[in-house]
């Protein structure tokens, strides 16, 4: 009986010991399988991304193969004012037609319908034109040959909007955790602030000072100069009362040296309207709103805040 006994127990611990080897071998079976399925994703990635990009390839040679421009380019030149004290930004354009002949004539025409002649040199084309530094800049190339006129839309001088090209980029990070409950505003957590000169023209836009400013509608609670332009990096812990239907926002501020304010906005609350605290991901800006120095609103950019 007792042989029968240690027999059992001995075939209960063998049992025990394969049904742990089968489950460690089931275990790395699945991290295997899972590991394969990673490796299978990938490769499938990457070849969805490969013929992506040679689909892409491709098309931009199509593109260039029916283009009768050769070469288009744009040079931004020096930010100057003019009589009337506008900043004004000379942009010269250069077009080189795959084919050119003495009666070869090109022009550039813009949304406003304004037609530009551009001036020839022997197989070059070109024009300098002042526009307003908040200007959305899309030429259409006009070909003109005898008896004919072809419209060509080349992306190599469509330069869109000339705010990100011109003014430096203000990006503002917002880490920590904000509520409103019973009128009591609470917020806690880290702003970071960092500054991308992106101005490729020759008299740069540069911030001179900047600011972390708290607003109760138009009344300002806190405004802090931040000795640095360019990076700023601030802990805050605020605790602020409000009535109902007042609006409260935190905003970095950062003025540049032709004295046009970009307005950041990190936090936006309204009176009355609880907001339960919770732990905010990352906010992270996409733009600046930008208002002229005698404070009117010039230019906001799509995605300004994904707080609004």
């Amino acid at each position: 009986m007792k042989y029968k006994n240690k027999l059992i127990i001995i075939l209960l611990i063998v049992l025990i010991i394969m049904q742990i080897n089968s489950s460690i071998q089931l275990n790395d079976m699945r991290i295997e399988l899972q590991r394969s399925q990673n490796n299978i994703n990938h490769l499938v990635n990457d070849m969805q991304n490969m013929i992506a990009n040679n689909h892409v390839q491709i098309n931009e040679m199509l593109q260039q193969q029916e283009n009768p421009i050769g070469i288009a380019s744009f040079d931004i030149g020096n930010i100057a004012d003019n009589e009337y004290g506008e900043h004004l930004v000379p942009i010269t354009f250069t077009v080189i037609p795959k084919e050119v002949s003495a009666n070869t004539e090109v022009s550039l025409t813009f949304a406003s319908g304004e037609n530009i002649p551009m001036e020839k040199n022997d197989t070059t084309f070109t024009t300098t034109i002042d526009f307003d530094m908040f200007a959305n800049i899309e030429p259409i190339i006009l070909l003109y040959e005898t008896g004919t006129i072809m419209t060509v839309k080349d992306d190599r001088i469509n330069i869109g909007s000339l705010v990100p090209t011109i003014f430096p980029h203000l990006y503002v990070n917002f880490f920590g955790t904000s509520s409103v409950q019973n009128n009591l505003y609470r917020a806690t957590g880290s702003i970071n602030a960092n500054v991308f000169n992106r101005s490729i023209s020759t008299a740069a836009v540069y911030f001179t000072q900047m600011r972390f400013v708290v607003s109760l509608d138009s009344e300002i609670l806190y405004d802090e100069m931040i000795a640095d332009a360019e990076n700023y990096d601030h802990n805050i812990d605020l605790s602020i009362p409000m009535e109902n239907d007042r609006v409260l926002t935190l905003s970095v501020i950062a003025t540049d040296n032709l004295g046009f304010e970009h307005h950041v906005l990190v936090d936006s609350v309204t009176a009355g309207a609880d907001r339960p605290r919770d732990v905010l991901i990352p906010r992270f800006t996409l733009g600046a709103e930008i208002f002229s120095p005698d404070g009117q609103l010039v230019w906001s950019p799509p995605g300004v805040s994904a707080l609004n």
